[in-house]
C-alpha cells in the first residue's frame, strides 16, 4: 500500500475509466475541460482531449468501444474513439449529468441528471 509514482494531469482531475481495447487510462480533469490519456505501462500522458465543461465521470462502454465522459456544465456526454483519441460526437443529456455507467444486459450506457433526477439511457 504505498504510491509507486505520481502522473500529472489536467486541474482537478475526478473520474477515471479503463479501456481494455487499447490498454489505456481515462482522467476527466474537470478544470480544464479535457480529459488526459495514460499509459499504465508507462505512467505518461499520450494524449489531452478536449471536451465539454466540468467533465466528472467516465465509462467505458465494451458494446461499441467507446469512452463516455459526463460533463456537467455543459449538460452532455462525450463520446471517445479509443483508437484515436479524439471525440466522435456528444449526446445532450439532462440537468447536471453527474454518472455514467455501462449495463451489460442491456448493452447500453445510463447516465444519472442530478438537478433534472432523472436517468438518460443512450443506445
Amino acid at each position: 500500500n504505498t504510491i509507486v509514482t505520481t502522473i500529472t494531469v489536467g486541474a482537478y482531475p475526478s473520474g477515471i475509466s479503463y479501456c481494455p481495447t487499447n490498454d489505456r487510462i481515462y482522467i476527466s480533469n474537470q478544470n480544464a475541460s479535457s480529459v488526459s490519456v495514460i499509459v499504465p505501462s508507462s505512467n505518461t500522458v499520450t494524449a489531452t482531449i478536449p471536451v465539454g465543461g466540468i467533465p466528472q465521470l467516465s465509462a467505458y462502454c465494451p458494446a461499441n468501444d467507446r469512452i463516455y465522459v459526463i460533463c456537467q456544465a455543459s449538460g452532455a456526454a462525450y463520446i471517445l474513439n479509443p483508437s484515436t483519441n479524439a471525440v466522435v460526437t456528444n449526446v445532450t443529456l439532462g440537468s447536471t449529468p453527474m454518472g455514467v455507467a455501462y449495463c451489460p444486459t442491456s448493452n447500453r450506457m445510463y447516465a444519472s441528471n442530478y438537478d433534472s433526477n432523472a436517468l438518460s439511457v443512450l443506445t
